[in-house]
């Protein structure tokens, strides 16, 4: 199907979601009955899917163009105001760029002794240009300008603390292959969402980050009569410092029969599973942190704009009133950036909300790459809000750029090989640093919405 036979598709789905709300509502009823509920959710599970295929048939159908267009010139003109270079030539030097990075990286991790690979010619030719010394125990990665995310999540509980071999399946050996097996199936479980809206600063060090603040809208100024003096009014200053804590993967047991009979891209996995490991933690103290020893989180930094009212049926949901409240609790000034935040089972229940003709206020994205929205605005997932539940924090709204994420540019990947040499075992773990809060100057440009205690 084209993406605008997928898009014409998912819209048809949206309507009869609609129909079966509607239905409800006309019949003067608060709940569904649980055939429409189940049908319902299965409607919404194939807008979801559908969604995820036309975002990644519209990437490909933009690379395949880009691959497409032929090569005209061989130097290309320097870009005036930051061009887009995504396209012919540059992507092409861009793609075998990373792959380069990727397996100068993985040439890097099998370069400990107890692996017993032998670097060729070629091998050091490529850790040379990318520059990465081959006899080196730390590899410092350091960021692009892009925020730091991961397309995979990693495992649903933590990892054994025991060396990764091949000896057993679980431990590696289902990794060594057999003829038909040459790649890796990485289990995933979404989270995140911090890094989407929020403004990511990157710094050459980890000194302290101030942010200078003045809240001067309690003042204005002053009609004067002839020959009247004007009187003072100084302007009160103040500061929000970000920190640099620092951040550990943990670290990964590799035996050397492993680095010597994997098939798989075992830097690529190892890349991948620490620095998600890291994101992970990142991004559950960016929501939820004291702000003591640790980031400061958005919940824990934003102020209350709307609490449900008690006996009002809002303690493991929310009603369209309570969405207005919030809206309007934040200042018009920051809502033309603003954005709804909160996990994915409360975007479930908002999803149910009908308006007074019996219509779904939230609305599914159709045009483009445009996101799905509530009351006009977009809406970000971030698995580690709260759900709907007595006296939870489970919505937030505002301008989430205010919310600053500061990172101590690179992270650090370490190859331990003595440690474990009489295991015959090589440690893998990567470090990270950074800090997070919202800059408020007193203005409070994000609000919770806090569902009802009873």
């Amino acid at each position: 199907m084209t993406t605008k036979e997928l898009r014409e598709k998912r819209v048809r789905l949206a309507e009869e979601a609609n129909q079966i709300l509607k239905k409800a509502h006309e019949d003067k009823r608060e709940l569904l009955k649980p055939d429409e509920e189940e049908a319902w959710q299965k409607l919404h599970n194939e807008i979801d899917q559908l969604k995820r295929h036309i975002d990644m048939q519209e990437r490909q159908d933009a690379l395949n163009k880009a691959l497409d267009e032929p090569e005209t010139r061989q130097t290309e003109p320097s870009l005036i105001g930051g061009g887009d270079r995504t396209s012919g030539p540059a992507l092409r030097r861009l793609q075998r760029g990373q792959e380069e990075s990727q397996q100068a990286i993985r040439l890097w991790l099998l370069g400990a002794p107890t692996s017993g690979y032998q670097y060729t010619t070629e091998d050091r030719s490529l850790l040379e240009r990318c520059g990465i010394a081959p006899a080196s125990k730390t590899l410092d990665l350091n960021f692009s300008t892009m925020p730091m995310r991961s397309l995979y999540g990693v495992e649903r509980r933590e990892w054994e603390y025991r060396a990764q071999g091949v000896a057993t399946g679980g431990a590696g050996l289902f990794t060594v292959p057999d003829d038909l097996m040459r790649a890796l199936e990485i289990a995933l479980l979404t989270f995140g969402g911090m890094r989407s809206r929020c403004t990511v600063i990157r710094t050459a060090t980890g000194a302290a980050l101030p942010f200078p603040t003045v809240n001067d809208t309690a003042q204005a100024g002053v009609r004067l009569g002839e020959n009247t003096q004007v009187a003072n009014q100084d302007v009160t200053f103040a500061q929000l410092v970000l920190d640099a804590y620092k951040y550990s993967s943990k670290q990964v047991l590799v035996s050397a029969e492993l680095l010597q009979d994997s098939s798989v891209d075992i830097g690529g996995m190892l890349g991948t599973l620490l620095g998600t490991r890291i994101g992970r933690i990142q991004n559950t103290e960016f929501t939820l942190g004291t702000g003591s020893s640790q980031p400061n989180g958005i919940v824990t930094a934003a102020t209350t704009g709307f609490t449900a009212p008690n006996s009002d049926s809002q303690v493991t949901t929310w009603k369209y009133i309570s969405i207005v409240e919030l809206e309007h609790s934040v200042d018009p000034a920051y809502r033309p950036n603003a954005a709804f935040m909160m996990a994915d089972s409360s975007i479930k229940k908002t999803k149910q909300i009908l308006d007074s003709t019996g219509r779904p206020i939230w609305a599914p994205g159709i045009a483009g790459a445009a996101p799905d929205t509530l009351l006009g605005y977009p809406i970000v997932v971030n698995q580690d809000v709260a759900a709907m539940a007595a006296n939870a924090k489970s919505v937030l709204f505002g301008d989430l750029s205010k919310y600053l994420i500061r990172e101590v540019l690179g992270v650090t990947l370490l190859r331990l090989e003595e440690r474990y040499a009489d295991f015959h075992q090589v440690a893998f773990l990567a470090f990270a640093r950074a800090d997070a809060d919202l800059l408020d100057a007193g203005t409070h440009p994000v609000k919770l919405f806090v569902n009802a205690a009873s």
